[in-house]
């Protein structure tokens, strides 16, 4: 299975309190989360924020699963 993913696209996303921090410092402002929690923002402005915090071993500034919007 294929599936085209564009870095403009949106992912929504549970953000830890730390994942909050990092866009309020990246000077980023959030949208309002959805009722379920959810932040949607594009794809590059999350890889762009928290690419720079996110190793293998260490605690994820978001709750490990993104959902996809074209």
């Amino acid at each position: 299975m294929e599936i085209k993913i564009n870095i403009n696209d949106s992912v929504m996303v549970k953000l830890t309190d730390e994942g909050v921090a990092e866009f309020e410092k990246a000077k980023y402002s959030l949208p309002t989360p959805d009722d379920e929690g959810y932040y949607e923002i594009t794809l590059w402005k999350f890889t762009n924020v928290l690419g720079g915090i996110t190793r293998m071993g260490k605690k994820l500034p978001f709750d490990g699963n993104l959902i996809f919007r074209a």
